[in-house]
């Protein structure tokens, strides 16, 4: 895995994924109150006509500062947000940024069942960690990781990478996976039963 809001208790998300969610919420353990107000414009996004208008007027511009936050040391080029951007416009993807945000949901609708699975695996799990990720904020992260899961394997990259490690540093995330499919026998298996 890589850096993504696995532990909701630990989550920092970003002020856009606060105001776009429906229901910002405050954990406690691994119980959920929902305890914070519902933001109107997160309702607006919800509805499609309000959503879509919402989508529309935001820009390049704010999309490039808000993501920028999430990296860590190696920013992407402007050529890079771009493009990124016109990812997001593609097909009017942008008229979906409610939709998109509703793993937000998901996760409190579904947190329980999600924490008994990974912490209780016994497939082996490898987490791919940049420690200047403000979303899984450095060193809570790591512990709660260690403390949560059956047989933790959690590799930290340099201290500059952020939230999008395959971005920031996708040779040490390949030798990174390759390593761990190597160490569990995992790709061993896989070349042994293709033969």
């Amino acid at each position: 895995m890589l850096n993504g809001g696995i532990f909701p208790n630990h989550y920092q998300p970003l002020l856009i994924q606060k105001v776009c969610s429906f229901h910002p919420i405050k954990y406690y353990g691994l119980s959920l109150i929902n305890t914070e107000r519902k933001f109107l414009i997160s309702k607006l996004l919800k509805i499609p006509f309000f959503g879509m208008i919402l989508s529309k007027l935001s820009n390049s511009l704010l999309f490039s500062i808000s993501l920028r936050k999430t990296f860590g040391v190696n920013q992407p080029t402007s050529s890079e947000m771009y493009d990124f951007w016109k990812l997001i416009r593609l097909k009017n993807g942008y008229e979906n940024f409610g939709r998109i945000l509703n793993y937000l949901d998901e996760r409190v609708a579904n947190e329980h069942e999600w924490m008994l699975s990974i912490s209780h695996s016994e497939q082996p799990l490898h987490f791919i960690y940049g420690p200047a990720d403000p979303i899984n904020p450095s060193p809570t992260f790591p512990e709660v990781y260690h403390q949560l899961i059956n047989h933790p394997s959690l590799e930290i990259l340099p201290n500059s990478i952020g939230h999008y490690p395959q971005l920031e540093a996708p040779q040490l995330v390949i030798d990174s996976y390759l390593n761990f499919l190597f160490r569990e026998k995992l790709l061993q298996n896989v070349i042994e039963s293709n033969w």
